[in-house]
């Protein structure tokens, strides 16, 4: 919800030739993983049939499009060990050279999600992609890689100024649209309305459009009134 426009942007940086390495960059709570995934569906469900007239297609990694959690590693070593199982590689010998290895012919797309605090393997990604031509990688990180080939991709906070206070315009919102859906698991019934637009906003407004911050403040919906939730926010 409320990261269409991101995800068709990435998808299109990763068409540039250019780009083997694009790193989401952004503050904890941001939703930098939920994007990187919704990048990995949009790229696998697009459909064969649109191959002639968009060059966004799965037909670019025919070997695959894998997501690799990094959040429980402490160790950057780990690193490559854990790819192997994530690709279902049978490696031997030294983890990393073995990887290195088994990646040089093929074209696939990883996603490394939560690198921030294994920076010191940022050496390792940079081998991966000289060796293998035809690889892709997708990281989300609140810190950049600080390596040669690296591009940006700063996630933004979800909007929550609508410029205009009337329904329509609140609704809008794309902060708007991720509380809504969140309070809506814990209160199936829950709208926005005449009532609660004022404390939704407020709630919006005060955790700056941080799609986590909107997630718990969502998670007393039912518990609290709105504005008693914004109240404690504040």
């Amino acid at each position: 919800v409320g990261r269409a426009r991101e995800v068709t942007e990435i998808r299109a940086r990763l068409q540039q030739p250019d780009v083997r390495l694009l790193t989401i960059v952004g503050a904890g709570g941001m939703g930098k993983t939920r994007l990187a995934l919704a990048v990995g569906h949009a790229i696998l469900a697009a459909p064969a049939a649109d191959q002639p007239k968009s060059p966004i297609s799965n037909l670019n990694y025919p070997d695959g499009v894998f997501y690799v959690p990094l959040a429980p590693l402490s160790d950057p070593g780990a690193i490559a060990p854990t790819l192997a199982t994530a690709l279902g590689l049978n490696i031997q010998g030294e983890p990393q050279q073995a990887v290195i290895q088994a990646l040089r012919n093929k074209q696939l797309l990883l996603i490394l999600d939560n690198f921030e605090h294994l920076l010191a393997a940022a050496g390792f990604v940079v081998d991966l992609l000289q060796a293998a031509p035809a690889l892709q990688i997708l990281v989300t990180s609140r810190e950049r890689l600080h390596v040669r080939g690296e591009h940006l991709y700063s996630i933004p906070a979800l909007a929550y100024d609508p410029g205009q206070i009337d329904i329509e315009a609140v609704a809008a919102l794309s902060s708007v649209q991720l509380f809504l859906q969140c309070a809506q698991r814990t209160e199936a019934n829950f709208v926005l309305d005449a009532e609660n637009m004022a404390a939704v906003l407020r709630i919006c407004r005060l955790v700056q459009g941080m799609p986590l911050g909107l997630e718990l403040a969502a998670a007393w919906v039912g518990t609290l009134p709105i504005p008693a939730v914004a109240d404690a926010i504040s």
